[in-house]
């Protein structure tokens, strides 16, 4: 089931308003949005470890753009696999991990190619009780990192994503809530 919803995910338009929250090891409060359709576009706005940021990820052609709003960090030729290391960052990572990425002035991780491998999921099980989901651990570049809890809504779009992210400072626990923003021209 796990692989037909990154399957689908990734080949039709992707639109989501998240808003992500994570304690523990690092304090999160972020919302923003994410479309993934022939151009791409991640804005993220709140506080990561204490400190304001305001990002924009976005492509316009074969270009891609990311960091600060106003102040790119960088510009460089559109990745190939960048859709596919944004679905899958998502549903494997959450979206606060490519978010991460932004913050450090880097594109998403392994939108060269390769995201499929880098990050693993394992051992998935249904959560129980009456709405969809998967329950899985996390395996990033061959080592477990923590588990998480991806819950669809009725139409089978991500709507809530729990996390435990094990790091050897500590462990932080991430909670993403997703909103359609609906189809592709709406």
């Amino acid at each position: 089931m796990f692989r037909d919803l990154e399957q689908r995910l990734v080949e039709e338009p992707l639109r989501l308003r998240f808003d992500v929250t994570a304690e523990g090891a690092v304090e999160v409060d972020i919302e923003g949005s994410l479309i993934v359709e022939d151009e791409v576009e991640l804005r993220a706005k709140g506080t990561f470890a204490g400190q304001p940021l305001d990002l924009r990820l976005w492509s316009e052609g074969d270009h891609l753009q990311g960091g600060p709003v106003g102040n790119p960090s960088f510009e460089l030729p559109r990745p190939m696999a960048l859709a596919p290391a944004l679905v899958l960052g998502l549903t494997r990572m959450g979206v606060l991990h490519n978010i991460a990425m932004l913050m450090g002035g880097a594109p998403p991780d392994h939108s060269g190619g390769g995201v499929e491998a880098w990050v693993q999921t394992v051992e998935h099980r249904s959560p129980g009780g009456s709405d969809p989901g998967v329950e899985f651990g996390l395996v990033v570049d061959g080592t477990p990192s923590g588990s998480a809890t991806l819950w669809l809504d009725a139409v089978g779009q991500p709507r809530l994503r729990e996390q435990r992210v094990d790091f050897p400072e500590g462990t932080m626990i991430v909670v993403e809530r997703y909103e359609d923003l609906g189809g592709a021209g709406e």
